[in-house]
């Protein structure tokens, strides 16, 4: 029972600092992006947030799931060198998708929009921050979240202290705001790296098809869940712009609402790789659902006031939609954390599979929903994915609770 409570304790602690980093990162984020949005032309900031949205996808493309990869084996302490190993693949490809994305924006500067120039900066920032970002995965392996905390607050905090000191200076908003990514990111690289150097020590080559092979069931699990992007477009395409912008609200307004959770995944992926008590993380999570899901109600039952005073009663038909989504992030929340649990276990192929088979589901909830009753459709859709991806996940865990290998490998 006292081993039971410390553990509890450290996972408190780490979840907190890792919250805490997300909750102020993303804060940071917001308040550069106003400014961006207030000092920028409408056009502009359309622009910018177009180019920033493929450079993210490209940052998931490029990842190869080394982050997590590192994350569950450095948290084993039983192969150093393949964590040595996926740490310099991705130093390699950062700097492939550096060299790619300056291409891109240079030539598309120089042939289509003089704008792209002035991001040319994000090419190097995209870089460098995907670079710190794994390597401060060891820091998480290592219980010391607030190692990654402190240096994403930096990097977010030396970001908007540039980008406001540039604009003062009379220097384009775009310009200033990607300089700004740049600089900080390179900053937070540093810093990552060279606490990664300390701690994890030079090991043998390990051929780059036993690193992508380590690393893809997880890469796959993210392109799943980043193609699930793609459900406001096919809302958009079967009902209408319109449509399309009252799920927007209701999905990517309550993004933050997932920070929690995945806060809460992040941390517990290394607790899952050294832990036996299986059983008594499915009942955490379980736990965890009943929790979100009094918290998502309540917020539910909210929306209909908060609706119009926040975004105008232009969207009050969005109310319902919201209020679904709502119910079914709960769902969404326990899938975060037990897919972790089961990636920490080793089991990272099964739970890959998973994610596609009901990104599939999810798309296709919400394509047919949209089809019968546009946002709302969607969004029933998209809360029943959710609900059979929960079911599926629980009923996976719990298969592979009762026993636990000595040693467990996904590659």
């Amino acid at each position: 029972m006292k081993t039971s409570g410390l553990l509890t304790n450290r996972f408190a602690r780490q979840f907190t600092a890792v919250l805490s980093g997300y909750v102020g990162s993303a804060i940071i984020r917001a308040v550069a992006l106003v400014l961006l949005a207030r000092l920028a032309l409408p056009d502009d900031f359309g622009f910018f947030s177009s180019v920033a949205a493929a450079i993210v996808i490209a940052q998931a493309m490029t990842d190869l799931g080394l982050a997590k990869l590192i994350l569950r084996e450095h948290s084993a302490r039983v192969d150093h060198a393949l964590v040595s190993a996926a740490l310099r693949t991705n130093s390699r490809l950062s700097a492939l998708l550096a060299l790619l994305l300056i291409i891109m924006l240079l030539g598309a500067g120089l042939t289509a929009d003089s704008r792209f120039l002035y991001l040319l900066p994000l090419a190097v920032a995209a870089a460098a921050e995907k670079n710190a970002d794994t390597f401060l995965s060891i820091a998480l392996a290592n219980q010391q979240a607030s190692v990654n905390t402190t240096n994403i607050i930096l990097r977010r905090t030396l970001s908007l202290l540039v980008f406001v000191s540039a604009t003062s200076l009379g220097l384009d908003p775009l310009f200033a705001f990607s300089a700004g990514e740049m600089l900080a990111a390179l900053v937070s690289a540093v810093l990552a790296r060279r606490y990664a150097s300390s701690r994890v020590q030079p090991a043998t080559s390990v051929p780059f098809r036993l690193v992508f092979r380590a690393g893809l069931p997880f890469w796959l699990n993210s392109m799943a869940v980043q193609a699930r992007n793609f459900d406001v477009l096919m809302t958009s395409a079967v009902s209408g712009t319109t449509q399309a912008g009252f799920y927007a609200s209701a999905t990517r307004l309550t993004g933050p609402l997932q920070l929690v959770a995945s806060a809460a995944a992040t941390v517990l992926l290394p607790f899952a790789t050294r832990s036996t008590a299986r059983l008594r993380m499915v009942h955490a999570s379980l736990v965890f659902l009943a929790v979100t899901s009094i918290a998502y109600v309540s917020l539910a039952l909210l929306v209909p006031y908060v609706v119009p005073l926040v975004l105008g009663d232009a969207y009050v038909p969005s109310i319902l939609v919201i209020q679904i989504v709502l119910i079914g992030l709960p769902f969404a929340s326990l899938t975060a954390l037990l897919t972790s649990a089961l990636q920490g276990w080793g089991l990272a192929r099964m739970a890959a599979v998973v994610a596609i088979g009901f990104t599939i589901v999810c798309l296709a909830g919400v394509f047919s929903g949209a089809s019968l009753n546009g946002a709302v459709g969607a969004s029933i859709g998209l809360t029943i994915a959710y609900v059979l991806q929960a079911i599926a996940i629980v009923l996976l865990a719990l298969r592979h609770t009762s026993t636990v290998p000595t040693t467990e490998s996904d590659r």
